[in-house]
């Protein structure tokens, strides 16, 4: 069984990833290896590195779903639990920025610190922690929704900003499921389309798609830092160069569905985008 000595001792010999990337990386690896504990009404509670991937790819999702993009903040004010790590990693996973508050915080500096990062999203323990941010709540024009993770006396508050975890969860599993089905469009539409020769759908135009997806992934965020002005000369030349690869994917797929334009063939498959496909 692997132990999480051996995980530490990978990144000290192999190098570091992000902590979105290695808990996703883990979690392919090791789905059943349990990564955290917590123990509710004297029992420990179990979750897998499989399990804490899984939701902190749904809060990810539910964040995009609430208007959060890359670089924005997102501000986690709670004690040391479960839900606290899911939600840092969800943010990192779709590029944000987690803004660490700590439980002592009157609501002067809840204030402060939300509003200076602009934060969009506040993830809140327990009513202590919702009590002093609605205090506040006029100072902060940014803040979309406040999630909070215990809802015990909190349901009886009237606000429609507030949304429980659970709640935010259900929504990122809805937004998760309508973008595997985007990823998956093109090859449903083309093994289904009676249309087409069976002989010529093959792995090569699967890994077109994939490829084509990819290439699409890395050129939108090249062009993105492009236009913040991140080393502008540098990121055009690379997606120059993946152009021609997404030509080429292209070209490969048009061959197959005769230059029709009735598939989504520039849809974004984020979930591919550490693949390393060639055909």
């Amino acid at each position: 069984m692997v132990k999480v000595k051996q995980l530490m001792q990978e990144i000290e010999t192999q190098g570091g990833l992000t902590p979105a990337r290695k808990i996703k990386e883990t979690a392919g690896r090791y789905p059943e290896l349990i990564a955290m504990r917590e123990k509710n009404f004297g029992k420990w509670e179990e979750i897998t590195y499989a399990e804490y991937w899984q939701q902190s790819q749904w809060i990810g999702c539910a964040l995009k779903y609430f208007g959060v993009d890359t670089q924005d903040s997102v501000a986690i004010q709670s004690e040391n639990r479960p839900e606290w790590f899911i939600s840092d990693v969800g943010i990192q996973a779709i590029g944000a920025v987690s803004v660490g508050l700590y439980p002592t915080n009157p609501p002067s500096e809840v204030a402060y610190l939300i509003g200076h990062s602009e934060s969009k999203i506040l993830f809140a323990e327990d009513q202590e922690q919702v009590d002093k941010v609605l205090e506040v709540l006029e100072d902060l024009p940014s803040l979309i929704k406040i999630v909070y993770f215990e809802s015990r006396g909190i349901t009886r508050y009237e606000n429609e900003k507030l949304i429980s975890w659970d709640e935010f969860i259900e929504i990122g599993k809805k937004e998760y499921e309508k973008e595997i089905k985007d990823i998956v469009h093109d090859i449903n539409q083309i093994l289904l389309d009676e249309t087409l020769e069976r002989d010529v759908v093959d792995g090569d135009m699967i890994r077109a798609i994939i490829v084509l997806a990819q290439m699409n992934t890395h050129i939108w965020v090249n062009e993105d830092n492009a236009r913040r002005g991140d080393n502008v000369g540098n990121q055009l030349m690379l997606t120059h160069g993946l152009n021609g690869i997404r030509n080429t994917a292209i070209n490969k797929i048009m061959e197959v569905v005769g230059g029709r334009k009735d598939y989504k063939i520039d849809c974004l498959a984020a979930d591919f985008k550490d693949w390393e496909i060639s055909w």
